[in-house]
């Protein structure tokens, strides 16, 4: 499920360049709608997976685990992002608003054997289900809600922009 609202990102790119204030309200206001996608997704984090994911694994230098309950919990979080680099074609919208888990060990457990099949995959699948196993689930619990006030947000966002643009013609 996506909400696409076409001139959002323009729109908020406007807003910084007209009132760099009202630009940090609509962050934290953003924020505040997402919570319940966040409080959501912390919450679904209870127990380390699988018990050797508790030990340490770092792959050439690049620490992948241990994974922790309360970083799991820590690395979700909400991302305001209106960069052009967001959009990968023309038919794929622009993501302005998104809830992203920032923890590796946590996005392995979230996501294992959506590209790959090895035996971790297999044995979250088995415990856990398909991936995604907490970010999609919490966020689809919430999204009717927190869809709906993103909508109202960025309508007075563009309305207001529209006629900060009138004044100024």
């Amino acid at each position: 499920m996506t909400s696409n609202v076409r001139g959002v990102r323009e729109s908020i790119v406007a807003l910084r360049k007209i009132d760099p204030q009202l630009r940090k309200q609509f962050n934290r206001r953003a924020n505040d709608i997402a919570r319940p996608i966040v409080l959501e997704a912390r919450r679904r984090y209870t127990q380390v997976p699988l018990s050797g994911m508790a030990r340490t694994w770092a792959p050439r230098g690049r620490a992948l685990f241990p994974f922790t309950v309360s970083k799991a919990r820590s690395g979700v979080r909400v991302k305001v992002d209106t960069s052009k680099r967001l959009n990968r074609g023309p038919a794929r919208p622009v993501g302005i608003v998104a809830v992203k888990q920032t923890n590796a060990a946590a996005v392995i457990f979230d996501m294992a054997g959506k590209a790959t099949d090895n035996n971790l995959s297999r044995n979250l699948s088995a415990r856990f289900g398909e991936p995604s196993r907490v970010m999609w689930p919490a966020a689809e619990s919430q999204l009717p809600e927190v869809q709906r006030q993103m909508v109202e947000l960025t309508n007075q966002v563009e309305r207001f922009v529209q006629a900060e643009l009138a004044k100024v013609r």
